[in-house]
This record gives C-alpha cells, structure tokens and sequence, in this order.
C-alpha cells in the first residue's frame, strides 16, 4: 500500500484498507476465485507517530496555580484579562471544552439565587446539555465581566476584540499569551499546555482531591466513567505516597 515510509498513510487510512482488502479476499476464496487469502500472512508495522506531546499532560497544582494567577494578566498588560480569566478558569477548573466555551451564551448563564448556586448551561459534544454549577469566585468573574460590556453586546457569553464569537483557535491563542504571562512571572512552575491539556489538568486534580470519580464525570459530561478514566494522567509522586498511605501498610518504630 506504500513504497515508503513518507507515502506511508495514517494508521487509521491503512487499516482501513487492510480490512477491505480482506474482505476482497475472502470474497475470492469463497468463490473459489483463489486458494488462499494473501492478507493471512500480512502484517501491519506500526507508523512511528513519535513521542506524545507534553502539552496534552496535565499540570500538576503548583502549575495550575501559576497559570490561573498571573496568566491572564491586569488591566495595564491585557485588555481582555477578565476574559482570559474566565477561559482559562472554565478549562483547568471545571474542564470544558474550547468547542464548549466559544458556544456558550449568555442566557447560558444563570446567577445564584438564595437557594442555588450559579450555574452555565453547557452543549457538549452531540449538543446534549448539562448543567455546570459555578463556585462563587467565577460567577463574580463572570457578572463583573459583562457587566464591563454594553448591553447591546451580542449573544455569546465571551466576545474577541472583533467579531461576534470567539474561536476555538481564539482560545488556543489566549492559552498561549498565558502561558508567556507565567513564564515571565513564575518560570519555576511555568509549562506550555493546550486547551485540552487543562481538561486533563481539571479531571486529576480532582480526583487527586478524593472526588468522586461518578461527579467527575458527570461535569466533564461523559456518559460512562470509562471515558472519564482515559482523561487522568499520574501526578508526579502521587503512586508512592498513595503505597505509603495504604491502611494495610505497617509502621515501624
């Protein structure tokens, strides 16, 4: 199917046509058309992808910390700073998706009242909605924000400098300015990170914190705890001090 390596085509194309392939042959052999099937000695080697890209790993909470706080900046070094607080904030901190956040309305939006907290009603993938509910911090963030806009401003809950709506590339590159912002700030805990590397970031921690892995789930907005499960990525030191923690583990004086 390929000469080359170069000519070579991406693993899911290849397999593709191997399955037709066989398919094709085995047709013939039923047919007596041919005796064998040559597909039955055929072997498919894996395309060397490289190595996986650190920026889809999640931050640890130092990193975390460090992005959220100077990340977005002040009002003298970026004029959308209250934006980019909102983005990043509602990626690393309840793990939406960009897709999902550029969607967002703002009658998606409802405040807290005396007896429910504020919440975004969120359209994940499929368009099926679920409710996020918002820790009081980011519900001022988000009223002080629009608040900041004129009430002729469009529907979507987050605008660019030009245009009606963000983009999901909109969101990439505010992550990026972030990222420089916390390099310059804090380079300890400064590390390149895309949008969904922070949805990752967003699933860890919280289940490092004892969450329920059903709740997590059910905000990232996966049917199954399955799915929840591929998004967890190993915090550094977090095996040993869980084997060290372990109730059955003895002590010695």
């Amino acid at each position: 199917m390929a000469a080359t390596d170069a000519e070579a085509k991406a693993g899911r194309s290849t397999l593709r046509m191997r399955r037709s392939l066989s398919g094709f042959f085995t047709y013939c052999v039923d047919q007596a058309f041919a005796t064998v099937s040559p597909m039955r000695t055929s072997e498919m080697e894996p395309k060397n992808e490289g190595k996986l890209r650190v920026e889809r790993t999640s931050l640890d909470i130092e990193q975390a910390q460090a992005l959220l706080t100077p990340g977005p900046g002040d009002a003298t070094t970026n004029s959308h700073h209250d934006r980019d607080a909102i983005a990043l904030a509602l990626m690393g901190v309840l793990g939406l998706r960009a897709g999902e956040i550029v969607g967002l309305d703002t009658d998606h939006f409802i405040a807290a009242t005396s007896n429910t907290p504020a919440s975004l009603q969120d359209y994940g993938k499929g368009r099926s909605g679920r409710t996020v509910s918002l820790p009081p911090w980011m519900e001022q963030l988000i009223v002080a924000y629009r608040a900041r806009l004129c009430a002729s401003t469009p529907a979507a809950l987050l605008l660019p400098a030009t245009g009606n709506r963000l983009a999901v590339r909109d969101i990439e590159r505010l992550l990026e300015r972030a990222v420089k912002r916390t390099r310059a700030a804090d380079p300890a805990h400064a590390r390149a990170v895309v949008p969904h590397g922070l949805r990752h970031t967003a699933a860890t921690l919280m289940l490092a914190e004892g969450w329920d892995v059903k709740v997590v789930a059910q905000l990232l907005g996966h049917a199954s705890v399955s799915t929840t499960s591929k998004y967890l990525d190993e915090l550094p030191g977090e095996l040993s001090v869980a084997v060290n923690a372990h109730p059955l583990t003895l002590t010695r004086l």
